[in-house]
């Protein structure tokens, strides 16, 4: 850490301190020493390590991350401040840089009411803000990215990325975030990245939505399908909707499963609510309220969804698929 408490009770850098007094840490009050070299950047250090630090409910990977995070930036030529305190909204955020970009890290499980409100907070008050979450799951030859309800909401949507800091091999990613393809799988791009690209991202332009159409595999409808039968019950609306309008495995297969820009929002599985639409459309009654509190939407820490505009825009893009279905069929 680069600040610590004299005897006095002053915060003091490392840079200003003097091996010969003693020094505590200003969030646990436990005794550090100054370590200052010709190698590294003067630092203070906990005597004792322990896996959880200063009594701030932040492990200590979290902790030895933040610092070092902060000492790498520093060496680059950023002002970090280290959990200042922002008056405006009440918030000690673990890292600020050039006083106008806010990092937070995460690495343990909070609300998604939590993350929204304090980045909200932040945002409001005029600072841009990058959440550095833990380890994921990503597989590099299909590039499916596992997220749960919790880390999604750590996807800056505006930029469509997602940072992530790998404890066990000292590695930060930068996730691009393609699509959302349903239950918790996404499409992504990983690139690991130095401390010097990791700023790259601090002032980038906001990415438009992408034009991603495409349509899921064979193979991964069969699988959605395969969920909802292990519920059951008869009462499981994918399943539901196939038997009432006797649709076959193979005709959901292979005439359902697009993916449009919008199922970013989604939660919903796109079989789900493909189907749910196709009933509709069967009976000649489209409910865009019915449907619209039918479907789940994903959350974003940077971003609040408009349901209404995105079922809109997935209902009228459905409509024309349909037709093609339909014209399809009769031919057959």
């Amino acid at each position: 850490m680069f600040y610590a408490k004299d005897g006095n009770g002053v915060l003091i850098t490392a840079h200003n301190a003097n091996k010969n007094c003693d020094y505590k840490c200003p969030h646990c009050q436990n005794k550090v020493i100054l370590k200052k070299g010709t190698m590294k950047t003067a630092h203070f250090a906990h005597v004792h390590r322990s896996s959880n630090f200063c009594n701030k409910g932040e492990t200590y990977e979290h902790y030895m991350f933040k610092y070092e995070l902060a000492q790498q930036l520093n060496k680059l030529d950023y002002y970090v401040v280290i959990e200042p305190y922002i008056y405006q909204c009440y918030q000690y955020p673990d890292l600020i840089i050039n006083n106008k970009i806010a990092i937070e890290i995460q690495f343990s499980n909070i609300t998604i009411d939590n993350i929204k409100k304090r980045s909200n907070a932040l945002a409001s008050i005029g600072f841009d803000v990058i959440w550095i979450i833990g380890k994921l799951k990503y597989n590099k030859r299909t590039k499916i990215l596992i997220l749960n309800k919790s880390e999604r909401t750590y996807i800056n949507l505006k930029r469509r990325q997602l940072f992530s800091w790998h404890s066990d091999t000292f590695l930060l990613y930068r996730y691009k975030i393609v699509q959302f393809i349903g239950g918790n799988r996404y499409i992504a791009i990983r690139e690991q990245l130095s401390y010097k690209q990791f700023t790259y991202y601090f002032n980038k332009n906001d990415s438009p939505m992408l034009p991603c159409h495409f349509k899921l595999t064979k193979s991964s409808i069969e699988q959605y399908i395969k969920y909802c039968r292990r519920q059951r019950t008869v009462r499981e609306p994918s399943l539901s909707v196939i038997y009432n309008l006797q649709l076959t495995e193979s005709w959901v297969c292979e005439n359902l499963g697009m993916v449009y820009p919008e199922q970013i929002f989604v939660q919903s599985h796109p079989i789900y609510w493909q189907l749910q639409l196709l009933n509709m459309l069967d009976k000649n009654n489209i409910n865009e309220g019915l449907f619209l509190n039918t479907i789940k939407y994903n959350h974003f820490y940077n971003y609040d969804v408009n349901s209404q505009v995105i079922v809109q825009a997935i209902i009228y893009k459905f409509q024309k698929s349909y037709r093609n279905i339909r014209y399809k069929n009769v031919q057959n």
